[in-house]
């Protein structure tokens, strides 16, 4: 991995890597949308990867542990065997959630937004999911719910 930060807020761990520098700018928005995630879900003293990277190593990801042979603009591994990169990082004293990955220009070519899809996957990471209608719907409101105040800055 090209650059790494990690961000310690109310307990938790939030270990933010990049494939390249260009990315660089994404990391403090990513950092501080996980954070809050983890923080309005009340978790404490937790760990969570995050990489951001780019669309030829997601879709290497996708293919892998999906099947599917296309870039993505998210993915998430909840704490398992399946883990990609975990374990050349160490562990900590925290309960490892797992990890989530982006692909920032994927994100950026449909014009999607980072913080929701950063969101969206630390969401997963904490037991959401959207197979059945009723769980979407749940897991859209929470959504919907943290993301306006990840937009007013609290």
């Amino acid at each position: 991995m090209s650059d790494t930060r990690v961000f310690q807020k109310n307990g938790n761990t939030i270990i933010v890597l990049t494939d390249t520098k260009v990315f660089a700018p994404y990391v403090q928005l990513v950092g501080k949308v996980v954070a809050t995630t983890l923080f309005l879900e009340k978790q404490k003293n937790v760990s969570v990867e995050v990489y951001l990277l780019t669309n030829e190593s997601i879709r290497e990801i996708n293919k892998k542990f999906r099947k599917k042979d296309v870039a993505t603009n998210v993915l998430s591994f909840e704490n398992s065997k399946d883990l990609i990169f975990s374990e050349k990082l160490g562990r900590t004293n925290k309960k490892h959630i797992g990890e989530i990955y982006l692909a920032p220009r994927y994100i950026k070519s449909k014009k999607e937004d980072i913080r929701g899809l950063s969101l969206h996957g630390t969401l997963h990471l904490l037991g959401y999911d959207h197979k059945k209608q009723a769980d979407y719907k749940k897991m859209e409101k929470r959504e919907e719910k943290i993301f306006a105040r990840i937009k007013l800055g609290k």
